[in-house]
């Protein structure tokens, strides 16, 4: 595996790893080539074009947004406006292009981490 995908289930392991059992974390999967009946029934069954990679619930209101993109990646127009959506409601989000960058919005964020207990 390569690319964005391999770098989001970089990012799953090290977030299953190091959450507390309060927060989870879990892929939004909108991406992806699939035949066009499969993509008509998830449309119908609730996908929306746009919404963010991964999503970050803990304690109320505790809710954050992660867009994975390879280095030079750049969002498309319904993640621009998925992001213009999040920063009107007040949501906490990130465009994460590594590790490193998802460990420093978890601080950003204050999400607490086993080792920070």
């Amino acid at each position: 595996m390569k690319g964005e995908d391999a770098l989001q289930m970089q990012v799953v392991t090290w977030c299953r790893w190091v959450l507390t059992p309060d927060y989870k974390i879990f892929a939004i999967p909108n991406g992806g080539k699939r035949h066009i009946a499969e993509a008509k029934k998830l449309k119908l069954t609730g996908v929306l074009p746009g919404v963010f990679d991964l999503m970050i619930i803990g304690p109320k209101p505790n809710c954050f947004w992660i867009e994975m993109k390879m280095p030079k990646g750049k969002l498309s127009e319904h993640q621009e406006e998925f992001r213009s959506f999040l920063q009107d409601s007040k949501w906490e989000f990130g465009i994460a292009h590594s590790l490193a960058e998802v460990q420093a919005l978890f601080i950003k964020w204050k999400i607490p981490t086993k080792m920070s207990k």
